[in-house]
């Protein structure tokens, strides 16, 4: 217990760091090991599961600095399966149903499965845009491709970007000044852009 320095609760969070908590989201736990976290829905009965969704959705869109909300959002954590992918779907669903058009951004290049949340092909998406990216002119290059990639889910104004072809040199398409000006292109179409990294 001593050699272990993981942060536990969030006490521990508050007593580290200065920055505000938004939110805090139960972990969803399922009898089969196997199951994945299912999305939210409007019959869903996870009341609890479901209202920190919600206040995390307040906390956004009443949080702001100088009049200015964020709308570009990363959803990230330092170890794999901490739930970075439900999350940002959830959190895309729960801002999009308060009738904000929400582009929900699948960039994890090696093993995203936002797709597969959606029923939606993995491709083409997101790593075929950063790979031609450098080849396209704004604004014009960047509408051909939110138009052509981006697919619309069953969820009112919830777009999904799929991560594409599975790569692994997603380091190097990142470093490109295509991603740049995929998000800035983005931002004048959507309220909110989330990124599954």
């Amino acid at each position: 217990d001593r050699l272990d320095d993981r942060i536990n609760s969030l006490s521990e969070v508050t007593d580290l760091f200065d920055e505000t908590i938004l939110g805090q989201i139960p972990r969803e736990t399922s009898l089969n090991s196997d199951a994945r976290t299912a999305l939210l829905r409007p019959d869903d009965d996870r009341h609890s599961f479901m209202e920190a969704y919600r206040n995390l959705r307040s906390a956004l869109l009443y949080s702001s600095e100088a009049g200015k909300r964020p709308t570009a959002l990363l959803v990230t954590s330092s170890v794999p399966d901490e739930g970075k992918s439900v999350t940002s779907a959830n959190l895309a669903i729960t801002l999009a149903n308060a009738g904000s058009r929400v582009l929900l951004v699948d960039a994890d290049l090696r093993k995203g499965t936002q797709h597969s949340r959606f029923d939606l092909p993995s491709g083409p998406g997101l790593s075929e845009a950063l790979a031609q990216g450098r080849n396209w002119v704004l604004p014009e290059g960047w509408d051909l491709i939110l138009g052509v990639l981006v697919r619309e889910t069953t969820i009112p104004r919830l777009s999904l970007l799929p991560r594409g072809a599975s790569t692994p040199q997603s380091s190097e398409l990142f470093l490109s000044t295509g991603v740049d000006g995929l998000l800035k292109h983005a931002a004048t179409q959507y309220d909110f852009i989330i990124v599954d990294s």
